[in-house]
This record gives structure tokens, C-alpha cells and sequence, in this order.
């Protein structure tokens, strides 16, 4: 497994521990897991991954929800009037990242376990509003996952989830983040 950095000024994304001179692109961190991902390994490739970008969404949740419970009990011990609403999100740290691209390019094939895998990581992070997409997959990945219906019905998440490249992933991930910064500003 490797966290992926960019290769100064292409459209190539290599492993950080083993090339030097590379960037990782701002907000969105980029995991390569080199193995199928089935029933036997599935559990390797969440413990590997959550170690890599350093933030497991059951337990992001469970520190924030901790943390939200924290706020509103300080404020009833100060005697303020509360409102539920206002207290939403005061717990919430922000991460370092918004958007989590996995490189399957060295993933030959998933099983049922692997498509259920990728499908929880998508919803998993999604409440801790960090966004999964996938690059670079193989036919038969891409099969598994259609059939599984990760891309939702007729697929029409596809391409909003599933790229060619890492950094078509990358800019898309860029984009959607700054078009979602512009309408929090909005608001």
C-alpha cells in the first residue's frame, strides 16, 4: 500500500516513501493498494488504509459526536439557552482533506466482500464529509462494482465517482470542493 504524491508539474502520481521531489495535492489524499481485494484481505486493506490517511470515519463520528454532546452540556451548566440547531456542527473538526481517490490500477479483480467494502467506504466517509472516489480500475472491477450498484442505478453516479486517471480524479475533487466552499459562503 502507498499514499501517492504528484510528479512536479505532469499528470503522473507516484509513492511518496519511494520517489523523491513528489507533492501531494492539497485536500485530497491519493491510496494505491497493490493486491486483489477480497474476502481473505479485506481487512487488511481498511486497517491499511485508515493508517494511511490517518482518520477512520466510525471513530471521527464517534469524537464528534462526543464533542457535540460536550458543547451542549457546557452550555446548560452556563446557564445559556440552547437551541439544538445551533449546536450543529460546533464539534466538528475540520480534516486536512476532503476527498479520499483510491488508485486501483494494481487491483486485478474484487470479490462480493471487496465491492461491499468499497460501497461502506463510500457511505462511511461520506458522514464525515470526506468523499471516496475511484481510479483507474480494470474492466472487471468496474464490472463487480456496476453489479454491485456502487454507482447507484442505471449507474448514474458513475461519473462522479469513477475516473480514468488519478488526476482527473484529483481535479475533480478540487472543483467539487471549491464549488461546495462557494455555496457554504452563499449561505
Amino acid at each position: 500500500v502507498s499514499l501517492l504524491g504528484r510528479v512536479s508539474d505532469t499528470n503522473l502520481y507516484e509513492d511518496i516513501e519511494e520517489y523523491k521531489n513528489l507533492t501531494a495535492p492539497g485536500g485530497v489524499k491519493i491510496f494505491r493498494f497493490q493486491a486483489p481485494l477480497y474476502y481473505a484481505n479485506k481487512n487488511a486493506f481498511l486497517r491499511s488504509l485508515y493508517k494511511a490517511v490517518g482518520v477512520e470515519p466510525f471513530l471521527e463520528l464517534t469524537k464528534r459526536k462526543k464533542a457535540e454532546k460536550k458543547d451542549k452540556k457546557q452550555a446548560k451548566t452556563n446557564g445559556e439557552k440552547t437551541n439544538f440547531d445551533v449546536f450543529v456542527g460546533v464539534g466538528k473538526k475540520e480534516l486536512e482533506f476532503h476527498t479520499i481517490v483510491l488508485d486501483c490500477s494494481a487491483i486485478p479483480f474484487i470479490d462480493s466482500t471487496g465491492m461491499d467494502t468499497f460501497t461502506a467506504l463510500v457511505k462511511e466517509y461520506k458522514e464525515i464529509s470526506v468523499s471516496v472516489l475511484l481510479a483507474c480500475c480494470n474492466t472487471s472491477v468496474i464490472d463487480a462494482l456496476q453489479k454491485g450498484e456502487l454507482f447507484g442505478r442505471n449507474n448514474k453516479d458513475t461519473s462522479s465517482l469513477l475516473f480514468y486517471t488519478v488526476h482527473a480524479a484529483v481535479l475533480h475533487a478540487n472543483r467539487a470542493a471549491e464549488e461546495s466552499k462557494a455555496e457554504d459562503s452563499v449561505v
